[in-house]
């Protein structure tokens, strides 16, 4: 909650934040566990929304949120990784684990995906 406060008030300062800046928010959200998944997202979707790239970094934690959310967002978590290939950005080990993360609370329909 505190680095989501801190992310409101420099909205409301006039500042506008950055990719690092909403990764980092992102980051939080995955430290907070499933409960901010949802809030996770928004603030991706805010940040494409504001017209701005998403990082690797980005991505890797939004996927990251995706797991710590549970087998409900597993296809979300796989939408993401095939976003970030499509923008022809690079996954890196981190993307890849977290991606294989949520395929596992996927469930067994999920195997396949995860190995291949």
């Amino acid at each position: 909650d505190t680095a989501l406060g801190l992310l409101d008030e420099l909205k409301e300062s006039g500042i506008e934040p950055g990719v690092t800046t909403y990764s980092a928010a992102i980051s939080a959200c995955v430290k907070g566990g499933g409960e901010y998944t949802g809030t996770a997202l928004g603030l991706l979707a805010e940040l494409k929304g504001r017209g701005m790239e998403p990082s690797v970094k980005t991505y890797s934690a939004a996927i990251s949120a995706c797991e710590k959310g549970g087998d409900k967002y597993t296809d979300t978590a796989l939408g993401l990784l095939a976003e970030l290939k499509a923008r022809v950005i690079e996954p890196n080990v981190i993307t890849y684990s977290a991606a294989i993360s949520a395929c596992e609370k996927g469930g067994g329909k999920y195997t396949d995906t995860a190995l291949g």
